[in-house]
């Protein structure tokens, strides 16, 4: 039996279980019934950036939940950061022509993910800070912009598509913000136990919706 402290971090557990699974589910789809039938890159992107954040997302459920250390927060943040260089190539292959300028596009994610994992344990704090809440909002902005942008110069299924990737990763975004333990601190537990992961979930099932339209038909 659950004693009654832990019945809500049992339920936000689930919740977030259920989101890494769906993560696993989206690269599945993506990898193997997109890239793997049609050879288009865009596809193996996306997929490998689910794939990432699938990862990512366990190491931090181990944090949060099983082994409160630094390392896995490292780790996970880590991975999910190389998730993002790969969001940012796919953005970077649909509104760019030139190769080396997707490249560079793509080239701070990583930068972060390794500095991330080095970096010495005592300026950990500061830099902590400036991932959660100056880098990471950049890309939250950043990257559902450039999908708008596409929407604003696409017409037909490729506008539709890109506005929900657009409001799917800024809603994603949200959703690991109300999880953050800043907003935890402030507001309801059930909002960072429950509310957050199913913010999260609804962000998927937008960017699964959206990537429906077939954007590189």
């Amino acid at each position: 039996m659950i004693p009654n402290p832990l019945y809500l971090d049992t339920i936000s557990i689930g919740c977030w279980f259920v989101v890494a699974g769906y993560h696993f589910l989206m690269f599945g789809f993506f990898f193997f019934q997109r890239f793997r039938a049609r050879r288009i890159v865009y596809w193996l992107y996306l997929a490998l950036f689910f794939l990432l954040m699938a990862f990512g997302r366990g190491f931090f459920i181990v944090s949060d939940f099983y082994l409160d250390t630094i390392l896995w927060w490292r780790i996970g943040t880590c991975i999910q950061w190389f998730a993002l260089a790969f969001l940012a190539l796919l953005i970077g292959h649909l509104i760019l022509d030139n190769l080396y300028h997707q490249i560079i596009i793509a080239i701070p994610p990583p930068v972060i993910a390794v500095l991330i994992l080095f970096i010495p344990g005592v300026a950990l704090s500061p830099f902590r800070f400036a991932v959660n809440y100056v880098l990471a909002p950049i890309y939250a902005i950043f990257l559902p912009a450039l999908f708008f942008y596409l929407a604003y110069h696409s017409v037909g299924t490729i506008r539709r598509g890109s506005i929900l990737n657009g409001v799917g990763f800024l809603i994603l975004y949200a959703g690991r913000v109300m999880s953050s333990e800043a907003v935890k601190q402030v507001l309801a537990p059930w909002v960072g136990a429950i509310f957050a992961p199913g913010l999260v979930i609804l962000a998927l099932l937008l960017i699964s919706w959206g990537n429906q339209y077939e954007l590189l038909t």
